[in-house]
């Protein structure tokens, strides 16, 4: 019987929890050899998947998650934002002792989901499911301050930890200078923030955010569709980049 790829992601998951870092990289290496010769169309994602394991399971991370709830975004696009968030939080949590994962939804104003103390706590499944959504305009830069001021205030981080700040956005970017502010303001702390963009929106906000001209640490997105499936490409870079 053919799996869905997000169970097969979860079988995975569930394999490399009880693995030591040998397996992992043997199994690597097993994959290597198999598919070196080949034309696989699933080896880089695969590749970039099983890496991100490696990469995170050895440093401490404090990632939030800012996710778009303006009324640039349509109810099943916020749902598919939450989608993604919980996935995140499912394929870190075989590193549960090193990485917390919060998340928050903003428009004109930002809401709690979840913090990182909370989520080291116990299933953040009940959270995500009953979040009330908001609606106005996508105030990028109020996002970018709450990670800064309360997401990662000192109660909730941890000294040794990396912490990072994923920003998904489907705005059009009218706040761009105001989001530069506070994004440059956030990397002076030493976070490192990520971009993502979903459909029509101003890539100059993407730039703002991530801080980075080259296109690192950025993505633009047709749809909220395609946030699952590059999950893997956006935690191999996230963790490569540190």
């Amino acid at each position: 019987q053919l799996q869905r790829p997000r169970q097969q992601r979860e079988q995975l998951q569930q394999q490399l929890h009880s693995w030591n870092m040998l397996d992992k990289v043997a199994y690597i290496l097993f994959f290597i050899l198999i598919f070196e010769n080949q034309n696989c169309i699933y080896f880089d994602i695969l590749f970039r998947f099983i890496f991100s394991f490696i990469a995170c399971s050895e440093d401490k991370n404090d990632i939030m998650i800012a996710i778009d709830s303006s009324s640039n975004v349509r109810d099943f696009e916020f749902d598919l934002q939450l989608e993604f968030v919980s996935d995140l939080t499912k394929n870190m949590n075989h590193v549960k002792h090193t990485t917390q994962v919060g998340a928050i939804f903003y428009s004109n104003t930002v809401s709690s989901i979840l913090t990182l103390r909370e989520s080291v706590r116990g299933p953040s499944e009940a959270r995500l499911n009953h979040v009330k959504r908001t609606y106005g305009r996508g105030r990028v830069d109020e996002a970018i301050r709450y990670i800064r001021t309360k997401g990662f205030r000192r109660s909730e981080i941890r000294k040794d930890a990396t912490q990072i700040g994923i920003i998904i956005t489907a705005s059009p970017g009218t706040y761009i200078r105001k989001s530069k502010r506070q994004a440059s303001k956030a990397r002076d702390t030493g976070i490192v923030l990520i971009a993502i963009g979903i459909g029509d929106i101003n890539l100059e906000e993407l730039k703002a955010i991530s801080g980075t001209a080259d296109g690192s640490l950025q993505y633009h997105l047709p749809s909220a569709r395609y946030l699952s499936a590059n999950l893997a490409n956006i935690a191999y870079n996230m963790c490569k980049s540190k």
